[in-house]
């Protein structure tokens, strides 16, 4: 194949596609009362669930060979953690699937969220939660609040994690209001300036595509 048509297929096809893609949302965003665009943007949006849902198959049914690849090979190279993993993975499958058969109402039924709900839920939550020491962690070691910027995220991190936390706003009440006032005054200004500029570039780019002069990230990484 030609350089010229892979070049067509690799680079200026998809360009073109996110860019109109792009351009028909965001100006839908703006213009909502045209039919048009909303129609055609609930078009693409279904179109876009059908290819999200299928590549999520594709990456579940990945998942599950690949676990299942790890457990027989351990059986063959020793039971380390790549075994341990894929032991994990391939039971807590199988046990939730016989769970969501056994109980009536498969997934949605009582016993089965009771038991995902303690479980899972609970697993994601301590996750969750020790996302705020990590990040304090790496602020300290990374930036050691050497400027204005790295205080104020440390500031607004602190009173945010604070905020959520039933402990801290028992000990002193205002961490709730503090904590509130963040997320619904700078937080969202900040958010929604983001959103205006990341709009406008995006719309910019997509007219840049269309008219052949945005080369793409492959091109520019070739050059």
């Amino acid at each position: 194949m030609s350089g010229l048509s892979r070049r067509i297929y690799r680079t200026q096809i998809p360009i073109f596609l996110v860019s109109v893609i792009a351009t028909v949302i965001i100006m839908e965003y703006f213009l909502g009362p045209y039919t048009l665009l909303r129609n055609l943007k609930s078009e693409l949006s279904s179109w876009g669930s059908i290819i999200f849902l299928s590549t999520l198959l594709f990456g579940y049914v990945t998942l599950i060979l690949w676990s299942h690849k790890r457990v027989t090979a351990g059986k063959e190279k020793g039971r380390g953690r790549p075994f341990f993993h894929g032991v994990v993975t391939l039971g807590s499958l199988i046990f939730f699937i016989a769970l969501a058969l056994a109980f009536p109402g498969g997934t949605e039924g009582e016993s089965y969220q009771q038991i995902y709900t303690y479980t899972i839920s609970m697993m994601g939550t301590v996750l969750y939660w020790n996302e705020g020491p990590i990040y304090f962690y790496n602020i300290f070691r990374s930036v050691r609040l050497t400027s204005i910027n790295t205080v104020a995220l440390f500031t607004t991190l602190f009173f945010t994690v604070a905020r959520e936390s039933s402990l801290f706003v028992w000990l002193w009440p205002p961490f709730n209001d503090i904590g509130s006032w963040i997320e619904t005054v700078p937080q969202m200004a900040a958010s929604r300036g983001t959103l205006l500029a990341v709009s406008v570039g995006e719309m910019i780019l997509g007219i840049r595509a269309l008219i052949g002069k945005e080369p793409g990230l492959i091109e520019m990484e070739a050059v």
